[in-house]
């Protein structure tokens, strides 16, 4: 959508389902970038080995956010590949 607004004779082309698609997406990316933050701040809370493998739900929800982020990312530059495993293993630590 950032493409379509590009001059102002483009806005009239956009509807309010367009709009509607754009700000959700928007918020929902957003979203998913806070809740990443906040499972950096919980899990750097949490001392040691047991309490982790008794809340490794956390980490799976983490890392299905960070893979939504990616095929976020995959729409909005066609020239990104993903992430690599390193760049996840890091996003969890």
């Amino acid at each position: 959508m950032n493409e379509e607004l590009s001059t102002p004779s483009q806005l009239s082309n956009i509807t309010a389902l367009d709009l509607k698609k754009y700000l959700m997406r928007t918020y929902t990316q957003k979203i998913m970038e806070r809740e990443v933050q906040i499972h950096l701040l919980r899990k750097s809370r949490i001392a040691n080995r047991i309490t982790r493998f008794f809340n490794s739900t956390p980490n799976r929800n983490v890392f299905a956010r960070l893979m939504t982020l990616a095929a976020y990312s995959r729409e909005d530059d066609k020239h990104f590949i993903g992430y690599t495993k390193t760049e996840v293993a890091k996003k969890l630590v």
